[in-house]
């Protein structure tokens, strides 16, 4: 079916229906696949009062219900469209995810770096509030980067996204995305370096839980390739044989979309490069400053809607000019 659409403002005519004089405020011209034409008069307004009244003055009964079908299916489709733009902006990214570090460590103590002794696993602490650790619903959080610091009893302040929102556009604003060893390396883009290490975290939350040497391999594997990407590598021979393993596996998978470790947040500070390091974990994004009144403002809007329609179906035969 092709539709042409026009708006435009009555002149003096009145159209002489019921008791009141009522002047066309927009219609539709549809033309159905038999080549059939009807006019659509979809609102008046009263000579006399400053109201709009609904009227779907139609010549053929099945092509109203359709309209209505039709009308309804897109009311609902732009609803739904708005919806879904407002919430993946609003929680893609949050720039004030609050962290904080207790001390605690779970991986086996690795001293194969420069920097000697280093703890390595899950480390326990709170995201946004929410306690991280051995029972709690979340295991820790995973640091992705040797040669940062964090001490027991920390606060820090991260910029934090969904690890599946992450893209060629916004790649650049973790702490690693845009280190030139990715490609002169390891021939690939920072966003699939990414896509491997968001392989090696998953593997940690997955598989590591409670096996500190399998922690201690994978944060090593995670080490290695952000430093060598960063042009500080770590000697591929200092990695266990696991964690070796682990750095082959990673990049076979670097080409996996990041879109499938939805289940996946970084807590970065591209702001502070030498600053706290950057982690991973599961606790999802608080909204930002304003979030409630967007949620209140969506909420409000769908109400209207439904409002709305609700008095259009209602209303009573005596108002409706059919």
């Amino acid at each position: 079916m092709r539709a042409k659409i026009a708006s435009y403002h009555a002149d003096n005519k009145s159209l002489k229906w019921g008791c009141n004089g009522l002047q066309p405020f927009a219609e539709i011209i549809i033309l159905d696949s038999t080549g059939f034409r009807a006019k659509v008069i979809i609102a008046t307004k009263g000579t006399d009062q400053n109201q709009f009244v609904p009227v779907l003055h139609f010549i053929r009964g099945p092509m109203k219900r359709r309209l209505r079908r039709e009308m309804k299916r897109t009311l609902l489709l732009l609803v739904g469209a708005a919806f879904l733009f407002c919430m993946s902006s609003a929680f893609a990214q949050i720039g004030n995810t609050q962290m904080y570090f207790n001390g605690g460590y779970q991986g086996a103590v690795w001293s194969g770096g420069p920097e000697g002794a280093v703890a390595t696993g899950f480390y326990d602490g709170s995201i946004n509030g929410v306690n991280v650790g051995p029972g709690q619903s979340s295991p820790g959080f995973v640091c992705d980067d040797y040669y940062d610091n964090i001490f027991a009893g920390e606060h820090w302040t991260a910029t934090g996204f969904q690890v599946s929102s992450l893209n060629a556009g916004n790649i650049g604003n973790t702490l690693f995305g845009g280190a030139a060893g990715w490609g002169s390396v390891f021939g690939i883009t920072g966003l699939q370096g990414y896509s491997a290490l968001a392989y090696l975290v998953n593997d940690m939350f997955t598989n590591a839980i409670g096996n500190s040497a399998l922690q201690s391999s994978i944060s090593q594997a995670l080490w290695y390739l952000t430093s060598t990407a960063i042009g500080r590598g770590l000697s591929l021979s200092s990695l266990d044989s696991q964690a070796q393993s682990l750095v082959s596996a990673a990049l076979a998978h670097s080409n996996i979309s990041l879109s499938t470790y939805s289940g996946l947040f970084l807590y970065t500070q591209p702001f502070n490069p030498t600053g706290p390091q950057e982690m991973w974990g599961q606790i999802s994004l608080l909204a930002p400053e304003g979030g409630s009144a967007l949620w209140y403002l969506l909420v409000a809007s769908l109400a209207c809607l439904g409002a709305v329609w609700q008095s259009r179906r209602r209303t009573p035969a005596s108002a409706r000019l059919a």
